[in-house]
């Protein structure tokens, strides 16, 4: 056994496993049914490195990894790296006020956009979010430099992973703010398009993603997300 990871009780290390009970677990280990590197090992409350090969009744067992997911209704302008000068706390800072695990946010936002944005430290699925490839459905409230005029083909397809589903303007008396759908893509990718349509991004609210909406959750605020919402999103990735 490793004496420079020692990180986790036996007993505990095979219940994360789900195979079992922590109980159930130092019951096999005392019978002589649990091996440590290929040795039987008889004590419950050894500790295990992540070098460690543990077997049970032959098999070998290791825990489950647990990802943790948050979504946050970001402020405007609020800096999404630490700014010590800046008027308003970071988007790390505000997550703190529910889980201080070290989580990255999805979507590389930046501080002119705000609403919906995900946190997670599944590499995985960071992985697959940042880049353009997914199949995620995106809804966001885009304010111009000017009344939107220009026109989009049904579907348009900016490239081979990011479609634009729809636009409009949401309000006859201020055509300078319009409504996007868009599948996959990156809030880098909805600033590119209206840059080529001639616009200048001013604001860009995240107000849909994947499933997930600001139901119940102010500015600032942020919350787990629920088991059918981090199934929904790693479905379409």
């Amino acid at each position: 056994m490793d004496t420079e990871k020692k990180n986790t009780r036996l007993n505990k290390y095979i219940a994360l496993s789900g195979l079992c009970s922590r109980n159930q677990a130092a019951a096999w280990i005392k019978a002589g049914l649990v091996k440590v590197n290929d040795k039987i090992v008889k004590e419950p409350f050894i500790e295990i490195g992540d070098d460690d090969v543990v077997t049970v009744k032959n098999k070998r067992v290791s825990p489950k990894v647990v990802y943790t997911y948050y979504v946050m209704n970001k402020p405007w302008h609020a800096p999404v790296h630490l700014d010590i000068d800046a008027k308003s706390p970071d988007i790390y800072t505000l997550l703190k006020k529910q889980t201080d695990q070290k989580l990255v946010v999805i979507g590389n936002p930046d501080a002119e956009t705000c609403g919906l944005i995900v946190f997670t430290d599944d590499k995985s699925l960071l992985e697959k979010l940042n880049v353009i490839g997914h199949q995620l459905k995106t809804v966001f409230e885009a304010t111009l430099d000017k009344p939107w005029e220009a026109t989009i083909a049904d579907n348009d397809t900016i490239n081979d992973s990011f479609k634009i589903k729809g636009i409009k303007i949401l309000d006859e008396l201020d055509k300078n703010v319009v409504g996007l759908e868009v599948i996959g893509g990156i809030y880098p990718d909805v600033k590119s398009f209206f840059k080529d349509k001639g616009y200048t991004l001013k604001k860009l609210d995240c107000t849909f993603f994947g499933g997930i909406t600001k139901k119940d959750l102010k500015r600032g605020w942020s919350r787990a997300l629920t088991e059918k919402e981090t199934i929904f999103i790693k479905h379409f990735t």
